[in-house]
């Protein structure tokens, strides 16, 4: 019996543990023009580049739910859905924001 206790705490914290927060998956969107290679590639390819590396490393259902619909949303918009979501989760500091919804931009 105390054997099956100690899997199923154990299958729990695996699960637990493989799950990917809103804050970290907001962060893999934020840090994508840092920590993807896309910078290196022609100005064109930059954006379906970073989608794929976003894509590729985000989990967190709600993110990604997000992440559609910011690519679906006009300019003006994409950054305020995203800024509103970076404020909930308390991250102060984005590279994506800019280069995903830039201030100066009107809107569509």
């Amino acid at each position: 019996m105390m054997m099956k206790r100690v899997w199923i705490v154990g299958a729990l914290l695996a699960l637990i543990s493989g799950c990917q927060s809103k804050a970290d998956a907001l962060e893999v969107i934020c840090q994508a023009p840092v920590n993807s290679d896309c910078q290196g590639r022609v100005e064109w390819e930059r954006p379906r580049c970073m989608a794929e590396y976003i894509e590729d490393n985000i989990s967190n259902g709600e993110v990604e739910e997000l992440f559609a619909a910011l690519a679906r949303a006009d300019t003006a918009t994409r950054r305020a859905l995203l800024q509103a979501q970076l404020t909930e989760a308390g991250i102060t500091s984005c590279p994506m924001l800019d280069v995903f919804a830039p201030e100066d931009t009107p809107a569509e």
